[in-house]
């Protein structure tokens, strides 16, 4: 592989330190930072050895610590790993076109291209030491025709050859700065360019995009930007990474961008049943802590107008023969959730909004009166109870006013229920209760009458 990494040193004096090999995401598998056998806990923090701001990706990257016995210090430096799983889906035709990884002579190469980057090293856990901060260099012999022809070209090694004026010329060799989460991706970016246009999207995955994007961007690659905008496209179609597109592309404002949210959102609607609920401690109050494993809920990643958007699109059928009483539910489920967990940053006029859009199922009617109080409950902790509409009080209420008719409840089981309700939500609530139980009672009276009859 052509690259090459000339070290960035920082001193620091530790003692009998040999040159040991530790992963960004841990430490070697054999060795301790002195050479002992590695005892680490299994229940270390593996997330403190990490380098700076590094993704997940990024922990094929080596850290390299070289002991200087003679001067009694050390030097730090990065290493990419030699395996590089990026370019083996191409064909082995394919493969030999990557000549940027063959040795400058034999490759021919007749441009240099230097990515620079900085790195930080947690060494507080590590060592009880400061952070340290090191620079890296790392080099690659490229070929002026692949970088600024051809259907793949880069509009800026393209400027950069056709001008001559820049200081580059004079050497042969480009020297850029990025950033080092972006930097050990850089050779999937030249594999890109160097492979045939039939099989490059191959190279393209869900670890690289991102990286990939920045620099089709940085360096003028438009048939790059469009390859990795359509693989989003199809990978987001997959509802368990839908949450990582939101996160990646909520707060861009180009169009792509607004394309994929769009998209994410339809995905969302179509999967609304495969949607995780939020969880909350069941500690009794309406606007319980949240349960520590909703990390993961697509919810919490929602934007208010996604969320209904979602809504509006899962429910827009009025045919009640679509959903199951469960699915209704759990539709509603998620609306409670997002509530709770948003409340904060929402008010009554999207309370009203959401709700209009919500099937209570009727059908079940224990699961319809819970989840109804579960949003008056709601709609009164948050002090929006004042501003909804009265017909959506009126909904919700109906539904659990049924419930209370329907079920034997002791004193201490209704204190339950309404606890956290407003004193006019009960007061009415009871009135359409004993209404309901009187309409109940006068059916079955009329009923036995017909059977006598």
């Amino acid at each position: 592989m052509n690259s090459s990494n000339n070290n960035g040193n920082n001193d620091d004096d530790i003692p009998y330190l040999h040159r040991v090999v530790l992963e960004a995401g841990g430490m070697s598998d054999d060795l301790n930072v002195d050479g002992s056998p590695n005892d680490v806990a299994e229940d270390a923090n593996v997330s403190d050895w990490s380098i700076g701001s590094s993704s997940e990706e990024d922990v094929i990257d080596h850290l390299l610590i070289d002991y200087d016995s003679d001067e009694d210090s050390i030097s730090l430096h990065l290493e990419k790993p030699i395996i590089d799983d990026s370019f083996h889906d191409l064909s082995d035709e394919s493969k030999q076109l990557l000549t940027w990884r063959l040795d400058k002579d034999e490759s021919f190469s007749d441009w240099t291209i230097e990515v620079h980057y900085e790195y930080e090293l947690n060494l507080e856990f590590m060592m009880g030491e400061q952070n340290k901060k090191g620079r890296e260099v790392k080099t690659y012999h490229v070929h002026k025709v692949t970088l600024a022809t051809g259907p793949k070209k880069s509009g800026y090694f393209e400027a950069l050859l056709k001008s001559g004026q820049f200081s580059e010329s004079s050497n042969s060799t480009s020297v850029v700065e990025l950033p080092s989460g972006i930097t050990h991706d850089f050779d999937d970016f030249l594999d890109y360019l160097y492979a045939p246009p039939s099989e490059c999207k191959r190279l393209i995955h869900r670890y690289n995009h991102s990286p990939l994007l920045h620099l089709a961007k940085y360096f003028l690659v438009p048939r790059l930007l469009e390859d990795v905008y359509d693989f989003i496209k199809k990978d987001i179609q997959d509802i368990g990474y839908v949450k990582e597109y939101l996160i990646e592309f909520g707060n861009v404002e180009d169009d792509e961008a607004k394309e994929i949210i769009t998209l994410a959102a339809s995905v969302c609607a179509t999967n609304i049943l495969h949607i995780k609920p939020i969880e909350y401690v069941n500690d009794g109050h309406p606007l319980a802590h949240c349960n520590n494993n909703n990390e993961s809920s697509l919810l919490t990643a929602l934007s208010p107008a996604i969320f209904l958007h979602i809504i509006t699109e899962a429910t827009k059928s009025k045919n009640s023969t679509n959903l199951s009483a469960d699915n209704d539910g759990h539709i509603c489920r998620l609306a409670i959730g997002y509530f709770k967990f948003h409340h904060n940053s929402l008010n009554s006029n999207y309370f009203v909004a959401v709700v209009s859009e919500l099937f209570l199922p009727f059908r079940d009617i224990f699961m319809a009166g819970t989840l109804a109080r579960s949003l008056l409950e709601i709609m009164n902790a948050t002090g929006w109870e004042k501003d909804v509409h009265r017909d959506i009080k009126q909904y919700l209420m109906s539904a659990l006013s049924k419930y209370i008719s329907m079920e034997y409840h002791a004193a201490d089981g209704i204190f339950k229920l309404t606890q956290f309700l407003s004193k006019r939500v009960v007061s009415d609530l009871f009135t359409e209760a004993l209404n309901a139980k009187k309409e109940l009672e006068d059916r079955l009276h009329e009923s036995s009458d017909s059977d006598s009859d």
